[in-house]
């Protein structure tokens, strides 16, 4: 059972599957190694089975036809490759053909033997490549690389590739082929299309939206809210709401040109807020109470055990949290929330919910 922060994607092989990670071993009874893939009724598909040679895992993607995982020691395998990236089939088996040529690659003078250990984080991309990011030391200072990389690990010709000392603090593929990094939009062969940058601002692609790109904007460390960027400006007419600065911000594209956010407004608690497709919030959805149980013994706080299955008084101590990943998924026509809870509007859910989306004159089941 997940009782630790999780995502959730597009499984591969199946659009009606779905792909979840954490911090798990078990998934009802079942041994998993900290991934797990659900059908769209929410039960778990025991043809998936992740090598357990993966161990803890930094990053993980879905693009094409496989999974890619960032873990955090390299991972030793056939052809004498040593990789902390790898590839999985759609049945979670290791592919021990795939060695990544990703840059600041290590060699054994005199022998063919790769060593891949500098992989932060990987994005999928449309057509099925993988955006590797990689960090490495040049001098003192720590040197950001963006690879565009094929399904068989081998480099994109077409990507020229991008250097950001200080990092990304998120990128976002895009359906078109391309990405946004931050306040910048790039093309799929990764030159500038657009440097939205401004002094003394910052902005952080949040989800896509229709040809367009829904950021965090900030001035500063007080407050934030969401812009839409259309391709030909920021929209005017998108008046979302303004965002407590110090808590987490995720959001996604749901039906009919709504969002779902997972965000604290200021004064209030972080919970999920449905937003119109003009940024106001939808008044007629309710979120959810996401919570984890405490209660007090021998003078220490400690949280409630698997399930929340144990015998605790909620009136005494329950400490609210917010979902930090989601995945609507068409399929089912349910948003799928991950997160540090396990108790849901008083019933245990181990980290993982499956929200029914819609309006109230369409009642989805």
């Amino acid at each position: 059972r997940e009782r630790n922060p999780s995502f959730c994607r597009k499984s591969p092989s199946r659009s009606c599957r779905v792909l979840g990670g954490g911090n798990f071993a078990t998934v009802d009874g079942m041994v998993s190694n900290r991934m797990i893939v659900f059908r769209a009724n929410g039960d778990v598909d025991p043809s998936f089975i992740a090598d357990d040679r993966i161990g803890e895992w930094r990053s993980v993607a879905v693009a094409g036809q496989a999974i890619y995982v960032v873990t955090a020691e390299p991972v030793a395998y056939g052809n004498a490759v040593r990789s902390n990236l790898v590839k999985l089939g759609p049945d979670g088996a290791l592919d021990e053909s795939y060695e990544p040529l990703v840059p600041l690659t290590s060699w054994t003078a005199g022998a063919r033997f790769q060593t891949v250990d500098n992989v932060r984080r990987i994005t999928g991309l449309a057509g099925g490549d993988l955006l590797v990011e990689t960090a490495a030391l040049g001098g003192d200072i720590q040197i950001h690389n963006l690879a565009r990389l094929k399904p068989d690990g081998t480099r994109n010709a077409t990507f020229r590739g991008v250097k950001e000392h200080r990092g990304f603090t998120r990128v976002l593929a895009l359906a078109k082929g391309g990405f946004a990094g931050d306040a910048v939009i790039y093309r799929a062969d990764g030159t500038v299309e657009r440097d939205l940058s401004e002094p003394g601002s910052w902005l952080a692609p949040i989800c896509e939206s229709s040809g367009g790109v829904l950021f965090q904007a900030g001035v500063g460390w007080t407050a934030t809210r969401m812009k839409l960027w259309t391709g030909r400006g920021f929209a005017p007419w998108f008046q979302a709401p303004t965002l407590d600065w110090n808590k987490g911000v995720t959001a996604v594209r749901g039906e009919f040109g709504m969002f779902y956010l997972a965000a604290a407004l200021v004064g209030e608690r972080a919970t999920i807020h449905r937003l119109l497709p003009n940024g106001r919030l939808d008044r007629s959805f309710r979120s959810p109470r996401f919570t984890f149980p405490e209660r007090r013994e021998a003078g220490d706080w400690w949280k409630a055990g698997e399930s929340g299955r144990i015998a605790f008084d909620p009136a005494r101590h329950e400490s609210e949290c917010g979902p930090q990943s989601f995945l609507w998924h068409p399929a089912s026509r349910r948003l799928w929330t991950g997160g540090n809870f396990t108790v849901v509007d008083g019933q245990p859910r181990d980290g993982l919910a499956r929200i029914t989306g819609g309006f109230s004159r369409w009642p989805w089941r």
